[in-house]
């Protein structure tokens, strides 16, 4: 399911601390003024971070949520949430629906108090939220060598990490937002948090954009409420963001390749050579693009039909290496499964999306 991984909210108002218990977290001086019940009196705040841990084993990664007292551009206190943590104790999963955003907010809440703080976030505003998909599928990991080769070819900078000279994660920033795909499993593993699936691959969208968020909440404060019931427009958002950034993006990719292949056929060289060549450079996307362009070949020749020509030199490469082989076969056709599956997913809430506020958002994109 198309769902909510991380958020942070700001403009949360602190109504009571427990001084006794964070007086090595608290630093005094001129800043936030908190009534403090035992005292009956106002105290002010310099610097506050509290992190309200999980149970993972890397400790870089182990918070369920963090307050923290933030000094630019003003002072304001702010909460960081890793939302399905907080419910189900990892991020493997996300969350998908309203109720269980709505609960997310009261275990914030309820665990705070728990440590001796008390929050109102009745006024607080979402200033930045993620939202993903998940497939669980080998395939698409071996095809992240084709969508980076996909990507390098826009404009955008990307950044990747690699591991055993395989790509395990792909980036890159557009003016409002951020797009990332990478292997969740290994993410879970580096995290110390235990992974149900072993090849999950997240596809992830990102935003700190102020004005994106209130268009998607159709207001002019992003409120958690407005943010919990828009979560149909976020989802519709998260769809036109991969179907533009990423599914147009990897088919003009393969259209320019095959067409590159096909013009190589008609300057006369050597079926063999060719499909090594684009292989072993990791330029071919997926060997039926090779099959595609030799069909093209052999209808504007007049030849006979190519099916049985092109059995062999599958048989051909995978003796010459298997392992590139296995690399190269369903590559795209693993890559398309996701993305029907994330447009599959979005037929549950597009009836309910408003056309006119997308519109609206195209417009402050400029696209």
């Amino acid at each position: 399911m198309i769902g909510i991984d991380r958020l942070k909210i700001i403009n949360v108002s602190i109504v009571y601390i427990d001084l006794k218990r964070f007086r090595g977290h608290l630093i005094s001086g001129e800043g936030v003024k908190i009534y403090e019940t035992n005292l009956d009196d106002y105290i002010e705040l310099s610097e506050l971070d509290i992190t309200i841990k999980g149970q993972s084993t890397n400790e870089l990664d182990n918070y369920l949520m963090k307050l923290k007292l933030n000094r630019f551009p003003y002072l304001d206190f702010s909460i960081d949430i890793n939302a399905p943590r907080v419910i189900f104790g990892t991020n493997e999963r996300n969350i998908s629906n309203k109720e269980d955003l709505e609960v997310v907010f009261e275990i914030v809440k309820e665990k705070l108090s728990n440590v001796g703080i008390e929050i109102d976030i009745k006024d607080s505003v979402i200033s930045a939220f993620e939202v993903n998909y998940n497939m669980d599928s080998n395939k698409l990991i071996d095809s992240f060598k084709l969508i980076k080769k996909a990507l390098s070819k826009t404009d955008n900078k990307i950044f990747s990490v690699d591991y055993k000279e395989e790509t395990e994660s792909i980036m890159f920033n557009l003016s409002d937002r951020k797009i990332k795909i990478y292997n969740k499993s290994r993410q879970l593993e580096d995290s110390g948090q235990i992974s149900q699936q072993n090849n999950l691959v997240r596809v992830e969208v990102s935003t700190t954009n102020t004005m994106l968020i209130r268009r998607l909440c159709k207001s002019k404060k992003a409120t958690i409420e407005s943010f919990i019931n828009n979560l149909d427009d976020i989802k519709m958002f998260y769809v036109e963001t991969v179907n533009r950034n990423l599914k147009k993006v990897i088919n003009s990719y393969v259209e320019e390749l095959e067409e590159n292949i096909y013009q190589r056929f008609i300057d006369g060289e050597k079926y063999f050579d060719v499909l090594v060549g684009v292989s072993a450079s990791g330029h071919l996307a997926d060997i039926i693009v090779f099959d595609n362009a030799l069909k093209r070949y052999y209808k504007a020749t007049n030849k006979k039909k190519p099916n049985t020509i092109i059995k062999n030199y599958h048989k051909k490469l995978k003796r010459y290496d298997d392992n590139l082989y296995k690399k190269i076969k369903n590559n795209l056709s693993e890559i398309n499964k996701l993305f029907e599956e994330i447009e599959v997913n979005s037929t549950t809430f597009k009836n309910s999306y408003n056309v006119a506020i997308w519109n609206d958002i195209r417009c402050f994109e400029g696209t």
